[in-house]
């Protein structure tokens, strides 16, 4: 994939209680340091993490996204990460890494594109 087609987005719901993070290409180590920079300098209640634009997804990918929580967890009074549109890889990847179990409030779900 072209490195081109590798972007991470953020974006706020009109109110600012919700931030969506939208990872497109490859989310691997590479990208650790553009994901944090996503979402540590924007406060938010609610976090949606958009999955569909994912072409690579391993270990670095899901340690970003546990580190994402811990973050939320430490500087929100109630952590909610939604992880959307996530392939079946990818949660096929959580589930070996049982973090479900370890996670309660991360839930999966869909939402409508809302980057373009």
């Amino acid at each position: 994939m072209n490195k081109n087609n590798n972007k991470i987005e953020a974006l706020y719901s009109q109110d600012k209680q919700t931030l969506t993070i939208k990872v497109t290409g490859q989310f691997t180590f590479s990208r650790v340091s553009e994901f944090r920079k996503s979402y540590e300098t924007k406060p938010a209640v609610y976090y949606n993490l958009d999955l569909a634009g994912v072409t690579k997804f391993d270990s670095a990918g899901l340690g970003c996204i546990l580190v994402m929580f811990e973050h939320i967890k430490d500087n929100t009074q109630q952590a909610c990460l939604n992880i959307c549109n996530a392939d079946n890889s990818i949660l096929e990847i959580f589930e070996c890494a049982k973090v479900s179990d370890l996670l309660n409030d991360i839930q999966f779900g869909t939402i409508e594109p809302v980057l373009t």
